[in-house]
């Protein structure tokens, strides 16, 4: 391999330029990493890259192909609602029932969580999107086929699994193969395509209903298996994270990855020694005391790139990926508070009970048809789908701190109105009399929903994996967002699953002044501790 650079030293030299990863940006060290306002913006057609220009249409491309992962996912979540109110009637199942069905998807996915952080750097980013298709795949078939609640079940089971894994392994992918001009914008395509699948979900519910009860639900929850089809197919065909590829040592495959966005060999050469660097130094600020020989000696010794880089070190102290987690230096804790607390408002807000229990929300509302169920909740769905989409164009230009505030708010105000709407429909538990026509109460509902999923969508939706994804090191990146995506499945299990209980026992009004205060909480959350990361490398967000 040709050096015609040298390698980054541990001690740069003022206003050197230093390549992160495979898209290098340059960077003032000496004032870029102090300054929380530096940005590296490239330029409209393309990355600047030491004079050079390459393009990023094969890196939106790749983008894209993996966000179908969460078209897939999306679709679990979403059938489901319209699909209920039919298995309901067909499979006469019960309250409990319901809730279970409702609730295991949402549960069961933290097994999926877990499975996929370790898939993730055991077998590689790509492999693990593949186990999700298949394991997606096949529950799809099972529910679809499903003749008693225990199968249907089953096939639950095996579609929360993949959605758990599509939770973590699609935006790490995403975030490891974008440039910082652009990564909140590219990491937004999955809680794009995610919130797409939701709202394809919910088409499918209002266009299949009029078919047999016996038949139409089957067909909405057996029509999951064609994204997962489309994956398996399409998989092979892109590439592998070259991170993952560089930390197991595949270092001819990174390379070859990399001379395709490449102006030259040269360039790609220079790209790979910059994600060699880059790999050490995340490893290196985990644990002062690990040390790595020099990446230009790395990349110069041929007979030794089957080597994970990771696990490359002198003097012996090496730490594994959970040591890191579970008994973390100052700077890991750090980051592991706030994605866990983050985590938790994503889901504590209420919107595990807004996505499942849409239907029920309306017909409490006074929304009595199954038509006009299953029409609020497709507007519903559309409402998530577009503003997702203002996320994804403001989340680089405004930064994602500003886009938590609005979102908070909005998530507080919208679930405050939604309560007030249920204090009028429910009089006789009122403290205050609120004399309400019913069609303005239901109109009330109809709308605090929709607003409640828009400001969510503009905010802690989409920001909430990337900046977790940003915020971890490389080493414990994958494991990171695993474990922070199993607490967020964990409270969004729990709120599913005690939804209807909950609202039994203290109202639906009370819940929603609940979700109302909880968000309330959020904003502060994000105003203390709640770093911006807009146009910094990964290497700067420490």
């Amino acid at each position: 391999m040709k050096q015609q650079h040298t390698a980054v030293s541990s001690s740069m030299a003022e206003g050197e330029e230093l390549s992160y990863g495979y898209l290098p940006i340059g960077i003032n060290t000496a004032s870029s990493v102090l300054d929380p306002g530096s940005k590296h913006m490239g330029s409209p057609n393309g990355m600047s890259i030491h004079g050079k220009k390459t393009s990023t249409s094969y890196i939106i491309f790749i983008a894209l192909f993996a966000s179908i992962t969460s078209v897939m996912a999306g679709y679990c979540i979403g059938a489901i609602s319209g699909a209920v109110l039919f298995i309901i009637k067909n499979l006469h199942i019960n309250a409990h029932q319901e809730e279970v069905l409702m609730a295991s998807l949402v549960l069961i996915s933290i097994v999926g969580n877990m499975i996929a952080g370790h898939l993730a750097d055991a077998i590689g980013r790509k492999n693990t999107m593949a186990f999700a298709a298949f394991v997606c795949l096949i529950g799809s078939i099972v529910m679809g086929i499903a003749p008693s609640f225990g199968l249907l079940l089953t096939g639950r089971l095996l579609s929360g699994i993949s959605v758990g894994a599509v939770y973590v392994i699609v935006p790490l992918y995403v975030a490891e193969v974008s440039p910082p001009e652009i990564r909140g914008t590219l990491i937004s395509l999955p809680e794009i395509s995610l919130n797409f699948g939701i709202l394809l979900g919910y088409l499918s519910g209002y266009l299949l209903s009029g078919l047999p009860s016996n038949i139409n639900w089957r067909i909405m929850l057996g029509l999951g298996a064609f994204p997962a089809i489309l994956l398996i197919c399409g998989l092979p065909f892109i590439p592998e994270s070259p991170r993952w590829l560089v930390v197991k040592g595949r270092l001819d495959e990174a390379r070859r990855f990399l001379i395709k966005i490449s102006r030259d060999k040269d360039d790609a050469d220079q790209r790979l020694e910059d994600i060699v660097v880059a790999a050490q130094q995340a490893s290196r600020s985990l644990d002062s005391d690990e040390k790595f020989r020099d990446a230009k000696q790395y990349l110069s010794n041929k007979s030794e790139h089957s080597v994970p880089l990771l696990d490359y070190e002198v003097g012996g102290q090496k730490r594994s990926v959970w040591s890191e987690l579970l008994w973390p230096n100052a700077a890991v804790r750090r980051i592991l508070i706030v994605a866990m607390i983050f985590q938790f408002f994503n889901q504590a807000s209420g919107v595990p009970a807004v996505l499942y229990y849409s239907p029920s929300i309306f017909a409490a509302a006074g929304i009595k048809s199954t038509n006009g169920d299953l029409g609020s909740t497709v507007i519903v769905g559309c409402s998530k789908t577009v503003f997702v989409l203002v996320a994804t164009i403001f989340v680089d230009r405004t930064g994602r701190r500003s886009l938590l505030f609005i979102s908070g708010l909005g998530m507080c105000t919208s679930m405050a109105i939604l309560g007030t709407a249920f204090l009028c429909l429910n009089k006789s538990s009122s403290i205050i009399e609120l004399n309400v026509p019913a069609g303005i109460t239901s109109v009330m509902a109809v709308v605090a929903v929709c607003s409640f999923v828009a400001f969510f969508s503009i905010g802690i939706g989409p920001i909430s994996n990337l900046l977790i994804a940003e915020l971890f090191p490389l080493k414990i990146r994958a494991q990171g967002m695993s474990l922070s995506i199993v607490l967020n499945r964990s409270i969004g299990g729990l709120i599913s699953l005690s939804f209807l209980t909950l609202s039994s026992a203290i109202t639906p009004a009370g819940v929603f002044f609940i979700f109302a205060l909880v968000s309330a909480f959020f904003v502060i959350f994000v105003y203390t501790l709640v770093p911006e990361t807009m146009g910094k490398t990964l290497e700067e967000i420490k």
